[in-house]
C-alpha cells in the first residue's frame, strides 16, 4: 500500500512539474518526458492524470 501511494505522489509531483514547464512553453511530450526520467515514473501515468487534471 505504501508503495502505491508513493507511486501516486511521484506522479502527481511530476504532472505538476510537467504543467509548470507547459505553461512556461515547453512543449507537452519534452516536458513529460524529462519529469517522467526526473523522478521515475511511466510518462503514460503523467499525461492521463494531466488529462484528468
Amino acid at each position: 500500500m505504501v508503495k502505491k501511494e508513493n507511486s501516486v505522489r511521484k506522479v502527481i509531483c511530476a504532472a505538476s512539474e510537467a504543467l509548470t514547464m507547459i505553461e512556461e512553453g515547453v512543449s507537452t511530450e519534452e516536458a513529460v518526458e524529462k519529469v517522467s526520467k526526473e523522478y521515475q515514473v511511466n510518462p503514460k501515468e503523467v499525461i492521463e492524470f494531466i488529462q484528468t487534471d
